[in-house]
């Protein structure tokens, strides 16, 4: 299973910062690894589902999950019009 399944309540936070003209963005997704009884169509309900079972009995153990990335050194970001 990948994050599609175990991504539920992640909180985002982003950073733009413009030194001169240019500009360094952060993003950082801070999350819990877990999965939950979800209803998606078919097979990825029962795979997730299956995930959740064994979470239940310690086969796949809920971690804390920190997704970063940055961009320095663009021109502008986001399309934004220079002011």
């Amino acid at each position: 299973m990948d994050l599609f399944g175990a991504l539920h309540t992640a909180t985002l936070n982003v950073g733009v910062v413009k030194v001169g003209l240019v500009w360094h963005t952060e993003i950082m997704i801070n999350n819990r690894y877990y999965f939950a009884l979800q209803q998606y169509s078919g097979l990825v309900s029962a795979v997730n589902n299956l995930a959740v079972y064994a979470q239940l009995h310690q086969v796949i153990k809920p971690y804390d999950l920190i997704i970063w990335g940055n961009r320095s050194g663009t021109s502008l970001p986001f399309a934004c019009i220079p002011w």
